[in-house]
């Protein structure tokens, strides 16, 4: 086949914010790097396109579609290259960002779109030569930047559930259908951007269907008529939401790690108003407010985490009663396991059934930490390794490929 390249913030505490920090700077000289994801990278692709833009300067987008085996990044990932070689977001580590930045000024020069592929599942001149350290294969989609594009990209940072965004980067000859073009899927089944007779509607709805039970982005190849395109259908999902009930050290330095990693945090401490020494990062809204007083109007839902810090028992166990009947993926509890036997009796049958594996008592990986931000980052680990699927053993153990 000969393919062409182609919230909490206001009276209901429904507005939610996200930083846009890319380092978590934990207060005491310790600094830890955080890469942005989804919704996120889009927003920091858009701002560098608007950079560029306005000192004159013409840029391209760059798309990782594929992956054969090992790499650092999934379909998906973005960046963003001027013409001057200044980027923004990564794909390949830093082991491919040269040699996609010369692909780059070729796609500038000739206005046509491109695919680039990296085999490096063999030892070979090109992987010694580029310093590849996964062994995969990846297929990279390059396109010119420009307002459209832009727009559109920015519409989908802005998503406020889950959708499907369907990216066309290989095509037949005799498709209409050219390097580019892009569709969304929303969870109703919506197909946005193609009429209802297109031909290739149905394998398009029907790839969006097993893209949104999986919760991963997949690559597929679909007919359109006598020629077929080659799509990446990729699962976007706005930021996690963290919500932290309680206050003190602990609190605040896990508020600060999620605001390097861009989720959407609150914290709610009847004793926080504007108390500096709290030391909450501006990027999370405080709820200076009983936690039973206001609890209805959160807005937890599948997205949200939770992570109970008061050191309160009868608050905490208030809040149990309260959590149970919500869809928050994640409920941490910070405190001994004896504090945790002594809640979970106090609670009804029926309350601890509702809690279930969703409880994650006491909270946070096993790391051996004891400070604040040792604890912090053992809970911000807990809380991406339960969101991901994942145990959060080692990866040296892990038998399979490092991403699913």
């Amino acid at each position: 086949m000969q393919l062409r390249a182609g919230g909490f913030e206001g009276c209901r505490f429904e507005l939610w914010k996200s930083g846009d920090n890319r380092e978590i700077d934990f207060g005491n000289g310790s600094v830890l790097e955080i890469h942005q994801s989804d919704m996120n990278e889009l927003r920091e692709i858009v701002e560098a396109y608007k950079s560029f833009t306005a000192e004159g300067r013409q840029s391209v987008l760059l798309t990782l579609v594929d992956v054969v085996g090992s790499s650092c990044r999934r379909p998906g990932a973005r960046m963003i290259v001027d013409e001057e070689g200044r980027s923004t977001g990564f794909i390949g580590g830093g082991c491919l960002e040269g040699d996609l930045a010369e692909h780059s000024k070729l796609v500038l020069e000739g206005d046509r779109p491109k695919t680039v592929t990296y085999d490096l599942s063999e030892s070979g001149d090109l992987a010694w030569g580029l310093g590849i350290g996964c062994p995969g294969k990846i297929v990279v989609f390059i396109e010119c930047m420009e307002e459209g594009l832009a727009d559109r990209l920015g519409e989908w940072a802005q998503f406020e559930e889950p959708a499907v965004a369907i990216t066309v980067f290989e095509s037949e000859e005799g498709s209409s259908h050219l390097p580019g073009m892009r569709w969304v899927i929303r969870s109703d089944n919506t197909l946005e951007g193609l009429s209802v007779d297109d031909p290739v509607v149905p394998a398009i709805i029907q790839i969006g269907r097993k893209t949104f039970a999986s919760g991963k982005s997949v690559v597929e190849k679909v007919s359109d008529g006598p020629a077929a395109i080659m799509i990446l259908a990729e699962y976007l999902q706005p930021p996690l939401k963290l919500l932290v009930f309680g206050s003190g050290k602990d609190a605040a330095a896990l508020l600060r790690i999620a605001s390097g990693m861009n989720w959407a945090a609150a914290v709610v401490d009847p004793g926080a108003g504007d108390d500096g020494t709290r030391r909450y990062p501006d990027s999370a809204d405080r709820i200076a407010e009983e936690p039973v007083s206001v609890f209805d109007d959160l807005g937890i839902d599948s997205r949200t985490a939770v992570v109970m810090m008061s050191h309160l028992y009868q608050r905490d166990r208030a809040l149990l009663e309260l959590l149970a009947h919500t869809d928050a993926r994640y409920i941490g509890l910070l405190g001994a396991s004896s504090r945790r036997d002594s809640l979970i009796s106090d609670l009804s049958p029926q309350t601890r059934a509702s809690l279930g594996d969703r409880l994650h008592a006491p909270v946070g990986l096993d790391i051996g930490g004891d400070s604040p931000e040792e604890i912090a980052l053992s809970v911000a680990a807990e809380i991406v390794a339960v969101f991901s699927g994942r145990n959060g053993g080692f990866l040296r153990e892990r038998n399979k490929p490092i991403h699913d």
